[in-house]
């Protein structure tokens, strides 16, 4: 399977997949694929309030402000945005942290041996953070603790892929950090913040997994939710999901967001194409991750990493944008899904159904569990001769499909599925020591979820998926799959000269 795989073509490209590949930053991936700040949400109802949050925010027209800046040198009065830290936990000293001012009980801290410790009291020795010996932090190293702004450290410890933040950190005399609170967030978790609970951001969020990035934004796309502020006073003392801690001083007036709320960039504005390769992202970033309040500050001011790799002209761009163009979402058919958790940011699976597609001019089958995307297909968004053949089956389950495509050049112009882990990590590995001058499959999305058939068969209760394969590699034509739970169809096909690959999943 991993030869033909590796050459095999089908024939589709539409649309991405609903879970694009997440963000890594020095080998860790940024929270898992089914975090919510990792999913689109384009397709989520309007916020029955949307009009009276954005009326809050400003009555008339207030542009977005992005906060960040081209100077690296903390020393500069032009070093804007917050910077963060990649460090090997195993090998660095991890200084000492003092919180006589501030928040213990809410805080996350590692002991001797560097494990998590929530809340930091009652340690037997010095609560520790990793913070490397000259680290980067917001707004400058600072040795006055009544100094403003948030200085906010943020750390990411490669050896573990545990993210460390802390809030308003200064160096104390004679050693170490006084900071006011501190989290700790395993980037392979959905885990939040426990109930009520601050991090190092007023939310109770992660700073870094919501950060603008210049690398990300110039590579054309950014696959994860932003973050901004509005002033503390426009924001509802109270707290939606996921967010787990809010700002005492907004008030109970339902005509204000409270803290947490998602916004997003709304379908209807149309992003300029003279726009750069950066403010294209961030702008389609907002259309489809959105943006979510939180902290308390400046309005519409979303938070990005100082970085001498912002182009000016990206900066002038995005901030054209009005308030008026973006509009709260309502997160609610999300939350009342089965397996919806209010303790973790997992996004449960909808219960989707495959759809399955043929194209009579070119003889080739097609799979989709993305309704936009099968609404797409309808509408010739993938050329002329796609309908649907009436199969279909039931998404559900606890493995996720692995979808890879081609290219239209070199190829193979074909879409290829496998619910094997092992097949799914080769296919990468493939696509990381094959040049994309050459035929390669490369990785697109986590389609749908499924069950794995053991040893070709299925769990009770469960219904066989079959495969079949039109041996084109052989043939010297392109290849083609058909995945589908209907025997019929399978053996329609193999009279044809296909093979019969048997149970490839097993569908509820």
């Amino acid at each position: 399977m991993f030869g033909r795989a590796s050459l095999m073509c089908v024939t589709l490209s539409v649309l991405s997949g609903a879970l694009a590949a997440p963000p890594i930053i020095d080998g860790c991936q940024v929270l898992p694929l089914d975090h919510i700040f990792n999913t689109r949400i384009d397709d989520l109802p309007v916020h029955a309030q949307s009009s009276a949050f954005l009326q809050t925010i400003n009555t008339g027209t207030r542009r977005l402000h992005l906060d960040l800046g081209t100077s690296e040198d903390m020393t500069s009065n032009e070093h804007y945005g917050i910077p963060y830290n990649i460090v090997s936990g195993n090998s660095l000293a991890w200084q000492t942290v003092h919180y006589d001012q501030g928040w213990p009980d809410e805080s996350d801290c590692a002991d001797a041996i560097h494990g998590v410790v929530r809340p930091c009291i009652n340690l037997a020795g010095p609560a520790l953070l990793p913070i490397p010996p000259s680290p980067k932090v917001e707004g400058g190293i600072s040795g006055d603790s009544s100094v403003d702004g948030d200085h906010h450290i943020l750390v990411v410890d490669s050896d573990a892929c545990i993210l460390w933040e802390s809030y308003h950190s200064t160096t104390r005399a004679g050693g170490g950090w006084n900071i006011l609170s501190s989290a700790a967030f395993d980037l392979r978790s959905n885990g939040l913040r426990p109930a009520t609970w601050t991090s190092s951001d007023a939310a109770g969020f992660p700073i870094l997994p919501l950060l603008l990035r210049a690398d990300e934004a110039s590579s054309g796309e950014i696959n994860h939710a932003l973050r901004f502020t509005i002033q503390s006073s426009k924001i509802r003392s109270s707290y939606n999901w996921p967010a787990t801690h809010f700002t005492s001083n907004g008030g109970s007036s339902s005509s204000k967001p409270p803290m947490g709320q998602l916004f997003r960039l709304n379908s209807g504005y149309a992003i300029p194409d003279n726009f750069t390769v950066q403010a294209k992202a961030i702008l389609g970033a907002l259309k489809r991750y959105g943006m979510y309040v939180a902290d308390g500050g400046s309005d519409m001011f979303i938070q990005g990493e100082p970085s001498k790799n912002w182009d000016l002209t990206t900066i002038s761009q995005v901030q054209t944008v009005p308030h008026t163009a973006f509009e709260a979402v309502d997160l609610a058919p999300v939350m009342t899904r089965a397996g919806f958790s209010a303790t973790s940011a997992q996004v449960p699976p909808v219960a989707a159904s495959v759809v399955e597609f043929y194209n009579s001019n070119l003889d080739h089958y097609f799979i989709t569990a993305n309704p936009g995307e099968a609404t797409a297909i309808d509408n010739g968004g993938a050329g002329p001769g796609w309908s649907r053949t009436g199969n279909s089956f039931k998404a559900g389950g606890s493995t996720s499909v692995c979808r890879f495509y081609g290219s239209l050049s070199p190829g193979p112009n074909s879409h290829f599925y496998t619910v094997d882990p092992a097949e799914c990590t080769y296919l990468k590995q493939l696509q990381a020591s094959t040049p994309a001058t050459q035929k390669r499959w490369n990785f697109e999305s986590l389609d749908f979820q499924t069950t794995a058939p053991i040893s070709g068969s299925c769990p009770a209760g469960a219904m066989p998926v079959y495969r079949a394969y039109n041996n084109g590699f052989t043939r010297n034509v392109d290849s083609n799959h058909r995945i589908t739970n209907s025997q019929t169809a399978i053996q329609q096909v193999v009279m044809r000269g296909w093979s019969n690959e048997g149970v490839v999943m097993c569908a509820p």
